[in-house]
């Protein structure tokens, strides 16, 4: 009956396991739930745990009653089967709303580093590490969070970034590789030629001759 055992759940539970915790939370209280007070002491300590969970993650609790029907409990629990199918859909609903919530949460910071990419593509010193401190993300959940949701590593997406750049500058400039490197972040105009050669297909020299 500890309320810490439904916070930890919609802590670190998936949607996915529901089921499976909701069938060992009951098998764990036994006969208890026979008894009606039982019940409606247990529910609405589960309902209060799971209120409070979604209004500390910024999600508005009157929605959240709402749509878990909390001014019917009494209505839908008859039972210890019944009281099981109420709470699969009470942290169902607390998950959905903690898994949107984190969704939106990322997609704000992922643009956060992308606004800061667009602004620093051109530093050399520009890196992963780097972007991660500036929008308050430790580096491995930034990368991976970035790989997802970029479906291309954070590498790979500053290269194209700088490659773009310099396909532009070398079509609307007279500038030498040399400057254009600099101008998108690469120390070396060598290694520029290089990588630029190794994502487009051809050498800088050959792709403004193209253009």
């Amino acid at each position: 009956m500890d309320p810490e055992i439904i916070r930890g759940f919609l802590n670190n539970g998936q949607r996915t396991e529901v089921d499976e915790f909701v069938g060992s939370y009951m098998q764990g209280l036994g006969e208890a739930v026979a008894s009606r007070l039982f019940r409606d002491y247990l529910l609405l300590n589960i309902q209060f745990t799971a209120q409070a969970y979604v209004e500390g993650i910024g999600c508005k609790q009157e929605e959240f009653l709402e749509t878990v029907g909390a001014d019917r409990i009494h209505e839908m629990v008859t039972g210890p089967d019944t009281m099981a199918d109420y709470v699969r859909m009470l942290l169902m609903e607390a998950l959905r709303l903690r898994d949107e919530k984190q969704q939106t949460q990322g997609k704000k910071v992922l643009q956060n580093a992308l606004d800061y990419i667009e602004e620093n593509y051109m530093q050399t010193t520009l890196n992963l590490n780097e972007v991660a401190q500036a929008i308050g993300m430790s580096p491995n959940y930034f990368s991976g969070l970035f790989s997802q949701e970029m479906k291309m590593t954070f590498v790979e997406y500053v290269t194209n970034k700088r490659m773009d750049q310099a396909k532009r500058l070398l079509r609307e400039s007279d500038q030498s590789s040399a400057q254009i490197a600099a101008a998108v972040g690469y120390k070396d105009a060598h290694y520029f030629s290089f990588v630029f050669k190794k994502t487009v297909g051809v050498s800088p020299r050959d792709w403004r001759a193209k253009q």
